[in-house]
């Protein structure tokens, strides 16, 4: 549903006429978009306005979805219509102001004339009353469809103050902003969310220059919430610090700016108003306050509209000049600081999404750091409860997509999906005279990525989920023993494990989870390997957590290796050399074959082989030297 103040006028019989029924818009002789409905009648004398009265119900029920009038219901979508209408035409010029009040008054004569359908008094008693409860109950506020409607009923409401209106305009945009972080944030677990808030509750005197963006920003980019240099380990201790020093006061650091942007700035899911109209409906109720005291009330606001439409006389089209200029004389910014004067109702709003149960009276760094220290301490317990022993995958009481997420967290992502699909269809035209099992193909995929210059990155540094990592180090373990390569010895396990961290999703600009998460797969391929790992200590299955014996594990898989750091150096040059040559393939156009050593790598269950015949662009098989 949209709207917009128009300043003409159409009558019924005709827009039902030219619109063919309400099947086609009506273009006007400038060719502009024209319009497809008629909704508001207009209040000329009252006895106009009952003959517009019998036409409502035909109007109404071309509005609603299913095309049906139901009487104390159908109407209150001329609150919507108005609610839209004011906000978005800001700012107003001088036709569109008058066209607004005359679209006020009218909505207020129809809605006090409608009983209401679900109680006692009128309509526009109804529609008073909740608009005053959303102010004063911030419990209700979640549960209303329409905020445009809760406007439009501080704009009617009669015997209000200018403060009340104010009032009224804060909550609505604080529950604008509410939502519209609650959509972003619909899918991100506990640890992306405390994340967020650490990254909004920075130092107290950091730079709010990224307040006076206009929205939606351009250049805002995707939402991140892993935050730039978070660590969990010192993060509760640096926002103690950070509380000490500017008590009560935080400002977001740039990595909670850059997201907060990123979520005012995407499409919108619902019908809730847009963060650019923010600061109109602020603005607007304020104006819309000062109006009807300069007036002496709603009532001397509508006699002086009436008057106008009957009688001329310069006194009255004076008022009405008066009237106007106060509607005009706001200038909305659409911007964070538009709506938001004060950024601690920004900071408030975004603390009750991502520390939800927080103690009353907690200062938000306080709650935060203790809600990061406890999350901190039930992941470090669960990953130590399901450790890594061998090849098989950690027993977990319960195996479902909430436990692991619970334990582990979230998997990594690509940064790049378009590069990534790019993989993915190279992949397959690779081995598409073999195709190998999903899992396989899923790890070639990944592997092609990186070769690519591609990176993986995890939603939060406590999300560290290896997505595949037993079954993906399995299906290679399978793979050489039927190519009859060799698996056994620190040679093939050092080899093996460089090949892993081709394939498998994790961030690989952390040196630490480097370290981790080589000492797991060197565990799991020696209990593929059939090892007696009964007096081995067992790992914490997190790559992001360091034990005293991880240090020993990676020295055993060093000292293992025959010459280890030289089968390394074979194995990353040999993935540059196949991306040069997937390049180059790829530029040329042709499905001609690899190298053997390469198709032996990344065709699993087949030998190299000179004779090995693979299909060109032109259907025919050709072997290598062909």
């Amino acid at each position: 549903l949209s709207a917009e103040v128009a300043e003409g006028l159409v009558s019924y019989e005709a827009f039902v006429l030219l619109s063919g029924g309400g099947q086609q818009a009506i273009k006007g002789a400038d060719g502009g978009p024209g319009f497809t409905h008629c909704g508001v009648p207009l209040y000329a004398t009252p006895g106009h306005f009952l003959r517009a009265r019998l036409l409502l119900p035909d109007v109404l029920a071309g509005l609603s979805p299913a095309g049906v009038y139901e009487p104390g219901r159908s109407e209150r979508q001329l609150l919507g219509l108005l609610g839209r209408a004011v906000a978005r035409g800001l700012p107003l010029s001088e036709g569109q102001a008058t066209a607004a009040l005359h679209q006020a008054r009218a909505v207020h004569a129809a809605l006090a004339a409608t009983d209401s359908s679900e109680g006692e008094g009128s309509l526009l008693a109804a529609a008073v009353e909740e608009a005053s409860r959303f102010i004063d109950d911030v419990g209700v506020r979640a549960a209303e469809p329409d905020l445009y409607a809760i406007f439009a009923g501080g704009l009617l409401a009669k015997g209000w103050s200018t403060g009340r209106r104010a009032s009224l305009g804060k909550a609505l945009v604080e529950e604008c902003l509410r939502r519209r972080l609650a959509h972003a944030l619909r899918s991100a677990g506990e640890a992306q969310r405390l994340c967020f808030a650490h990254a909004l509750l920075g130092p107290g005197d950091a730079n709010d220059a990224w307040m006076d963006a206009s929205l939606p920003c351009p250049g805002a980019g995707d939402l991140a919430l892993g935050g730039d240099g978070f660590s969990p380990f010192a993060a509760p201790d640096e926002l103690v610090a950070l509380e000490r020093e500017f008590p009560a006061e935080a400002r977001p650091r740039a990595a909670g700016a850059a997201a907060l942007l990123a979520a005012l700035s995407s499409k919108p899911s619902d019908a809730t108003p847009e963060p650019r109209v923010w600061s109109a409906l602020r603005l607007q109720l304020a104006a819309w306050g000062r109006l009807v005291e300069e007036a002496g009330g709603l009532p001397g606001l509508w006699a002086r509209l009436d008057s106008a439409m009957v009688e001329r006389d310069p006194a009255h089209a004076e008022a009405l000049r008066r009237s106007v200029g106060l509607l005009r004389a706001e200038s909305p910014e659409p911007t964070v600081r538009g709506a938001f004067p004060d950024l601690g109702p920004v900071l408030a709003v975004a603390a009750s999404i991502c520390l939800p149960e927080a103690g009353a009276g907690q200062g938000m760094r306080l709650a935060a750091a203790s809600a990061l220290r406890a999350l901190v301490e039930r992941r470090a317990a669960l990953v130590r409860k399901f450790p890594i022993t061998g090849a098989d995958f950690p027993r977990l009481d319960e195996h479902s997509r909430e436990t692991v997420g619970e334990v582990w967290g979230a998997a990594a992502y690509p940064t790049d999906p378009d590069l990534h699909h790019k993989a993915l269809l190279r992949v397959w035209r690779r081995n598409m005279r073999a195709p190998p099992s999903r899992t396989v193909k899923e790890a070639l995929t990944d592997k092609e990525y990186r070769r690519r210059g591609g990176r993986f990155a995890f939603p939060s540094p406590l999300d560290t989920f290896v997505r595949g990592l037993h079954r993906r180090t399995a299906d290679l373990h399978q793979d050489w023993q039927r190519s009859g390569q060799a698996t056994s010895g620190g040679a093939a396990r050092a080899k093996a494990v460089a090949e892993m961290l081709l394939r498998l999703r994790w961030d690989d600009r952390d040196g630490g989870a480097r370290e981790k998460l080589s000492v797991l797969v060197a565990r799991i391929w020696d209990g593929l390997e059939g090892l007696d790992l009964a007096g081995r200590p067992p790992l914490s299955s997190a790559i992001w957590l360091r034990d005293a014996h991880d240090a020993e594990e990676l020295a055993r898989l060093t000292e293992d290796a025959e010459a280890p750091e030289a089968l390394v150096k074979l194995v990353e040059e040999d993935a540059a050399g196949d991306a040069e040559d997937a390049e180059a393939a790829d530029g040329a156009g042709s499905g001609a074959a690899e190298a053997p050593a390469q198709a032996a790598l990344d065709s699993p269950g087949v030998a190299p082989a000179c004779c090995e015949r693979r299909a060109a662009r032109d259907g025919q098989d050709y072997t290598q030297s062909e």
